[in-house]
């Protein structure tokens, strides 16, 4: 599996091992205190050295240019800096979450081809497809406009300036979009993993209730408690994930708008792919977390069911309908629930914004 990973995301394995190449913290088996201190230690110096990089090239574009686009990139960057810091808090509780999942599958006997759908798999191949052309355009565009005298304010050798922007390059896509790019196709696979179980959970409910009243109590209190610990852990990762997305629309609309203003084909083309990057990944996130509320509502309505059927109900289930929840959901950052409208209320939202802030300052 090792170097196919990027072709074919099959496990949650292969996602951390995505995480692993933008330099996140990993977790071992049987881990060695010293290693793991020396290695916590090495990847906080990475993080710091990416941050001061980061900030520092963009904060130049803004002096040199003032412009709108080095405005927004200065935006962008600050907020997928704020994400890969969360993730290099989080990836512990990441992983624990995953491991959780997996022995819930485990025990339900959900075989692995049916924990996660094909569309998954199709977006994360189409999402690192994308990479290719957007390094490409992205290289070209920071060459055409001059990186060295951005950055720098001074002419350089061309050698040098090529291998400051495939520094910049590997800097930025490596270390921050990267890192988005896996958070969402983890955050896709969990969400996927855990409705196939409670839909496996909600098949299997009358044999549970008949057999094991007791497990199937602690099975649902498990499942109920994972998808909590999920909402607590990852909300505030969903939030600057919408936010970044939300920051990609708005310098889309901009340059859609006043595509004139903003430079060449190569620049006009990396904002465009990475739009579409940016929002393959966001509606993955949004489909499979809504299949968690569906899914959660499907077995209060199958135990609700068998409560009214006609039929005196037995006492497992009337304790089991005190126990489930029918409105169980993850959310974003603790605010918004993740349901069916999610997707297009919020990207209908996020574009309504767009306009109307573009619209203001043309009047201005």
């Amino acid at each position: 599996m090792k170097g196919k990973f990027i072709w074919k995301i099959a496990s949650y394995d292969d996602i951390f091992s995505i995480f692993r190449l933008s330099v996140l913290i990993e977790i071992k088996k049987r881990p060695n205190v010293v290693k793991i201190g020396n290695k916590k230690l090495l990847l906080l110096t990475v993080n710091i050295i990416e941050t001061i990089l980061q900030l520092t090239a963009n904060i130049s574009f803004v002096m040199q240019s003032k412009t709108f686009m080095s405005k927004t990139n200065m935006s962008m960057t600050i907020i997928a800096l704020t994400h890969r810091w969360i993730l290099h808090f989080r990836i512990g509780r990441l992983h624990s979450l995953s491991k959780r999942a997996t022995k819930l599958s485990e025990e339900l006997s959900i075989p692995v081809s049916d924990r996660f759908n094909k569309w998954a798999d199709m977006f994360a191949k189409l999402n690192f497809l994308l990479y290719a052309p957007l390094v490409a355009v992205s290289f070209i565009s920071l060459y055409g406009i001059n990186f060295r005298d951005m950055v720098f304010g001074y002419d350089c050798d061309v050698v040098l300036s090529v291998i400051l922007i495939i520094i910049f390059l590997i800097s930025l896509f490596g270390f921050l979009l990267l890192p988005l790019s896996a958070f969402s196709m983890y955050y896709t696979y969990l969400c996927l993993n855990l409705g196939s179980i409670m839909k496996q959970f909600q098949q299997s409910l009358d044999v549970l209730l008949k057999h094991k009243p007791e497990y199937t109590l602690r099975l649902y209190l498990s499942i109920k408690e994972l998808v909590e610990n999920m909402d607590s852990d990852l909300s505030l990762l969903m939030f600057t994930t919408s936010l970044h997305n939300a920051s990609t629309m708005y310098f889309g609309v901009t340059i859609w708008l006043h595509s004139e203003e903003y430079g060449t084909l190569s620049s006009l083309s990396s904002v465009w792919i990475l739009l579409t990057m940016s929002y393959i990944g966001f509606i993955s996130m949004g489909i499979s977390g809504s299949f968690v509320h569906e899914t959660a509502s499907d077995v209060y309505t199958e135990a609700e069911k068998r409560l009214n059927n006609g039929n005196r109900p037995a006492e497992p289930l009337r304790q089991f309908l005190k126990v489930v929840d029918k409105e169980l959901f993850l959310t974003v950052w603790r605010i918004v629930p993740i349901k069916r409208s999610f997707i297009l209320g919020t990207i209908g939202t996020i574009f309504t914004y767009c306009i109307l802030l573009e619209t203001v300052q043309d009047m201005y």
